[in-house]
């Protein structure tokens, strides 16, 4: 599985805000279903049913990341927190 570099994202962004790196530290994964996917971004169940097929064929189910279920799916985000300090 491909994952983003922590490291790297943290570093963009502390750069971007003119900042200095301190920490990362991990956070719980965010769960989000595909019934608040599709309202929060105006999904129809046939756009949901794509999203799905494409996550599935790529990546298949993974318990702590993408699950099936009857009503469509959930998936679990995996982030950290970066910690900066302005300078």
């Amino acid at each position: 599985m491909n994952q983003i570099d922590t490291y790297n994202s943290c570093g963009i962004i502390t750069t971007l805000i003119d900042g200095q790196m301190i920490d990362t530290c991990p956070a719980p994964p965010l769960k989000l279903t595909s019934d608040a996917l599709g309202q929060r971004y105006g999904l129809d169940l046939q756009s949901l049913e794509k999203i799905c097929g494409r996550v599935r064929g790529q990546f298949g189910e993974m318990g702590n990341v993408f699950q099936l279920t009857p009503d469509g799916f959930v998936a679990y985000l995996h982030y950290r927190i970066c910690v900066s300090k302005a300078i």
